[in-house]
């Protein structure tokens, strides 16, 4: 699953969540931003594309996994450049070992390289064991931030929206996009300020 599908699925589980909780809510909506639908519920929507491309947690998080992912690739491939060399003086100099010798040679050889395949492995793992880990770092930040402007705010539903997923169609008048990108971005460079002063 991709980060943008993750992003899009755990937005709708937040919709709906903020949906079932609102159905017993029954004060009056106070902010200006979004829409009072027929039933009286006060509807907004975020564009899920959007938060995806303006949340700077998320690009700074991007940015960590690609120099996570470019240092693993620098360490592979100074272990593989050795393993290179080492194939090409082996064969540089086969014609001088006794076939016992040569034997153990290719064996030692065979083994580096399997180990260098699991190093792979292992290093691929990481990176999937990060992204994860990641994800879920800034699909929590969103969520919490989501429940507190719903509720500081009298929404009684917030919706992803993308154009392509279970909603094709809504008013531009419920969309609070910028509302919530700028909330989470001023949210995430106060803990970025205290996390530094610290």
């Amino acid at each position: 699953m991709t980060r943008k599908n993750l992003l899009l699925n755990a937005l709708a589980a937040i919709s709906a969540a903020m949906l079932i909780t609102a159905c017993g809510n029954t004060s009056a909506p106070t902010a200006s931003v979004g829409a009072i639908s027929p039933s009286g519920a006060k509807i907004g929507y975020v564009n899920s594309d959007s938060l995806f491309e303006n949340f700077n947690m998320i690009k700074d998080l991007e940015e960590e996994l690609i120099a996570e992912k470019l240092q693993m690739q620098n360490q592979f491939q100074v272990e593989y450049q050795k393993l290179e060399k080492d194939y090409m003086d082996a064969q540089k100099g086969a014609s001088q070992l006794s076939q016992e010798a040569l034997g153990i040679l290719q064996r030692r050889l065979a083994q580096r390289e399997q180990e260098l395949g699991q190093m792979q492995q292992q290093m691929e793992g990481q990176l999937m064991q990060s992204e994860g880990k990641k994800n879920e770092e800034y699909l929590k930040v969103i969520r919490e931030y989501l429940d507190n402007y719903g509720a500081e705010n009298g929404y009684q539903i917030i919706y992803s929206y993308n154009g392509v997923g279970n909603v094709l169609y809504i008013d531009s008048a419920y969309d609070i996009t910028n509302l919530v990108v700028d909330g989470l971005n001023k949210t995430y460079e106060s803990t970025q300020e205290t996390a530094e002063a610290e």
